[in-house]
């Protein structure tokens, strides 16, 4: 798998915007507030441990740990799916190219 454009972008917004739910979260003085904030950018990957039934691994950690444990995983997946994307439009664009050129010869 090869990191593509694509990826790199997916990658810089999910750690644009963790980092300012961060930064947000220090400005807050409610801890409820600041608890749902801070769960904002590993909400996804949290609902599904609750899906897999395996919340039990977060017991006990910080949110840097938290973060590590369901971020990082969550970047190898985005830079996944930005390869995905190149490639499917990739091959819509071969494709669209190869029936344009099939179009052309049958008209003549």
């Amino acid at each position: 798998m090869r990191i593509t454009k694509t990826g790199i972008a997916l990658c810089s917004l999910y750690l644009i915007a963790s980092v300012g739910f961060v930064i947000w979260a220090q400005f807050i003085s409610d801890p409820k507030g600041k608890y749902i904030i801070l769960q904002m950018p590993v909400v996804l990957q949290h609902g599904l441990l609750l899906a897999l039934d395996a919340t039990h691994i977060l017991k006990n950690m910080n949110w840097a740990e938290v973060y590590l444990v369901l971020g990082v995983p969550m970047l190898g997946f985005l830079v996944l799916l930005g390869s995905l994307i190149e490639f499917f439009v990739a091959k819509m664009c071969s494709g669209a190219s190869a029936l344009n050129k099939a179009l052309h010869r049958t008209s003549r």
